[in-house]
């Protein structure tokens, strides 16, 4: 890997910054040129002590007064680039003096002579722009660096000859400031082969305080990034009553938050619902947990020889209106079922109808069948004022001749509703449908 090896010298190009929106770092432009070849680049850099950047700025101040004092004409030219280049140094120096300096070498080898030649026609491609100064990146072909490189030692060869600057002492080490030097060491944005990147989510870390401190759940702890920041996060009980999702992957911990959940709300002494429709993990959360055990009750629908369970979707509650649960009834055949016109508007008529036959007004929400003083959800309120799925089902034929179609699209209408009701009347849960009164919350009595 270390057969051609070579030095990077000089001020690099900044062209990209964590914050800027160009479209890739400089890293991934130089992985991207030698994709699929065998290449490495090390960068060592040490710290240089703040005194020796002080005094370097301090020598630089003066060199620049002393070349401003010179009114050779005949140096003018040679002196305005001289001042260019040690104002470019000066400013250099400056900003590591707030951010720190670095005396940096850039390692970068190969196996192969032809990729070696285009790495280094890369690196300046790169690095190297107007920006670049007061001494250009250059890059150097240097043999027997095999050792330093897997020592991780810095190449101090010391110039020969004159220098002005005490930093530039070093031959192969250049002083770079630290936003100079990350141009060398950013990472990559995207992912490339070797290199994986996983992206956090970043969401609001602030608490958002609960109207009652004491009717509250605490969901969690809150997280920054993946790291925990020690604060839980809580949410009013009532805010459940909204809509709530819990997703993740498979194992990620869905069912287990919500049996948190629901712990949480039986000790407020807030009841719950559970629909499970293919595992048997709530029900052994009941029989096993010291929170639920000897409260909960388990049914399953399908299934008489257990726990038999019974619904009737047409029964009204205590204090809701018949018109009212009609329209909520629309919407969930609506939602359930796809349906064209015109099974919407047969639909609608035969829900209407098995309530009139079953006694109800529908504009005066009053059932003629009823005791005077007897109110729709009462105890003693007899359960034949309901109409059940079998009465929507037989109603389907009468209501679609009602309408008068024609002899093709009255049977498809009829066939078409009697396919999407009838199921759940002919399979295995037809005992789960086949009652005038659910099973209800004061205990499960009626059947």
């Amino acid at each position: 890997m270390t057969k051609y090896t070579g030095v990077v010298t000089g001020i690099p190009a900044l062209k990209s910054t964590a914050g800027d929106t160009t479209d890739s770092e400089q890293i991934e432009r130089l992985a991207a040129g030698l994709q699929g070849n065998e290449f490495g680049m090390l960068i060592l850099a040490v710290p240089i002590p703040s005194k020796n950047v002080t005094r370097e700025e301090t020598a630089v101040v003066d060199q620049i007064q002393r070349a401003q004092e010179n009114e050779d004409p005949e140096k003018k030219r040679k002196i305005k680039y001289y001042l260019e280049l040690q104002d470019s140094y000066l400013k250099h120096i400056q900003l590591g003096t707030a951010l720190g300096m670095w005396l940096t070498v850039p390692y970068f080898f190969a196996p192969k002579r032809d990729v070696f030649v285009r790495l280094q026609s890369l690196l300046r491609a790169t690095y190297v722009d107007e920006t670049s100064r007061p001494t250009p990146l250059r890059t150097h072909e240097v043999e027997g660096l095999s050792d330093h490189i897997q020592k991780f030692g810095l190449l101090r060869t010391k110039r020969e000859g004159e220098y002005f600057q005490e930093l530039l002492e070093y031959r192969f080490l250049s002083p770079l400031n630290s936003r100079m030097l990350s141009a060398f060491v950013h990472l990559p944005k995207r992912e490339m082969p070797g290199f994986r990147i996983r992206r956090s989510a970043e969401f609001s870390l602030a608490e958002i305080p609960p109207k009652d401190p004491n009717r509250v759940i605490a969901i969690g702890n809150i997280l920054d990034r993946g790291e925990d920041t020690g604060n839980l996060y809580y949410i009013d009980v009532d805010a459940l009553q909204k809509h709530t999702i819990v997703c993740g992957v498979t194992g990620g911990g869905k069912t287990n938050t919500c049996f948190y959940l629901v712990g949480q709300l039986w000790r407020y002494g807030i009841p719950f619902m559970v629909c499970e429709p293919a595992k048997s993990e709530y029900r052994h959360m009941m029989l096993m947990s010291e929170t639920f055990k000897g409260v909960g009750q388990a049914f399953s629908l399908g299934d008489e020889t257990v726990s038999p369970f019974r619904l009737n979707p047409f029964e009204i509650m205590k204090g809701v209106k018949v018109q009212t649960h009609l329209d909520a009834l629309k919407s969930v055949f609506n939602a359930s079922f796809e349906m064209y016109s015109p099974m919407p508007q047969v639909l609608e008529k035969a829900l209407n109808s098995i309530y009139s036959v079953r006694g109800w007004d529908l504009i005066n929400n009053v059932n003629r069948r009823l005791p005077p003083g007897m109110n729709p959800g009462d105890p003693d309120c007899p359960p034949e004022i309901y109409p059940t799925m079998k009465d929507l089902y037989e109603i389907i034929d009468p209501i679609v001749e009602g309408f008068g179609y024609s002899d093709r699209i009255g049977p498809d209408v009829q066939a078409a509703l009697k396919a999407r009701i009838g199921p759940p009347l002919h399979s295995d849960e037809r005992s789960f449908w086949k009652t005038h009164c659910s099973r209800t919350e004061d205990g499960f009595r009626r059947q």
